[in-house]
């Protein structure tokens, strides 16, 4: 645990990062946001469905461009989302190898005498290992849990709970 502490956490949560923090801070609204399109788009498909029902005649032009448009955020969203990771998921990498880096050249010549260079790599792998399980867990796992729980509190009242489900 001292370890952890000492040389993995500062890697999976820098200080002095200022776009990994902001990179932080947009997956977390996009995370939200996208909770909000999962709920806007079944609601919207709705709502278009109720209104070509009826037959009128008239086409919900204007519902059917919101629908567009949810898809449209959607996708976009998605894109700045994957962008996102992919520098957190670099820099967190190469901090993880200049710490391990420098952990190693501070060593004594003893230790390099004895260990096999294989075994170091194997450690950062494990790092980033952990890295990749952090990120899935709060960028894969929570969300998935929320979309639950918003279908719990806002399709079952409406719908029951065999459509929620769905």
């Amino acid at each position: 645990w001292p370890a952890f502490k000492k040389f993995i956490l500062p890697c999976l949560r820098p200080r002095d990062d200022r776009k990994f923090t902001f990179c932080v801070t947009v997956r977390f609204t996009i995370l939200l946001g996208g909770r909000f399109i999962n709920l806007a788009i079944p609601r919207q498909l709705g709502i278009i469905t109720d209104r070509i029902v009826p037959q009128s005649g008239i086409m919900p032009w204007k519902d059917i461009a919101t629908l567009a448009g949810y898809y449209l955020l959607d996708g976009v969203l998605d894109w700045v989302d994957s962008c996102a990771s992919a520098y957190m998921q670099s820099s967190a990498y190469f901090r993880i190898s200049s710490v391990a880096f420098s952990h190693v050249m501070r060593l004594s010549t003893d230790f390099h005498t004895r260990e096999n260079s294989a075994n170091i790599n194997k450690s950062i792998e494990q790092a980033q290992s952990l890295a990749t399980i952090v990120d899935e867990i709060l960028f894969g796992l929570v969300p998935t849990l929320l979309d639950i729980a918003v279908a719990l509190v806002y399709f079952v009242p409406r719908f029951g709970a065999y459509m929620a489900l769905l």
